[in-house]
């Protein structure tokens, strides 16, 4: 089964940032959205550990 994911940017020079990170870091754009949940998940593992100190 594939799954689809459809994003719409607010305007070219949205999509030609974003198109610049991926082109800078070698990823498809799957991985761009791969590489984002993890750097948010890392965020909030880190959020979690300052309540904790």
């Amino acid at each position: 089964m594939t799954n689809h994911i459809s994003i719409k940017v607010e305007d070219d020079d949205q999509y030609e940032h974003l198109q610049e990170i991926r082109d800078r870091y070698g990823v498809t754009w799957k991985g761009l959205l791969v590489q984002g949940t993890f750097h948010l998940e890392g965020q909030d593992r880190t959020i979690e550990e300052d309540d904790e100190a």
